[in-house]
């Protein structure tokens, strides 16, 4: 299970750079890709869920262009071996993009 996921976001949260290279990749030794999920609401476990994008092997960064801004959004990312097997259960990042404040 991938659980050292950062997450860094622009200041409207449009714009997200995943790094999950905390993971030990050698040490599982059968990784054949990494599935990346994207939510607007927390989430605990993938099953049933469409992954937003998969990444190979190897890659331990993905800058995500294009969601919502000024919205909170969560984050997984999931181990795929290579029998495509893999853990339903994740531990998801966020991004929480603070909105400009008007005082007069």
């Amino acid at each position: 299970m991938v659980v050292e996921l950062v997450v860094t976001a622009d200041p409207t949260g449009a714009t997200v750079e995943l790094d999950w290279s905390g993971y030990n990749e050698l040490l599982q030794r059968d990784v054949a890709r990494y599935d990346v999920y994207v939510s607007d609401a927390p989430f605990f476990s993938v099953s049933g869920l469409t992954p937003f994008t998969p990444v190979g092997a190897g890659t331990s960064r993905l800058t995500i262009t294009g969601l919502s801004a000024w919205q909170d959004h969560c984050f997984a990312v999931v181990a795929v071996d290579v029998l495509g097997q893999y853990l339903d259960t994740v531990e998801y990042a966020a991004s929480y993009p603070l909105t400009g404040e008007v005082c007069s």
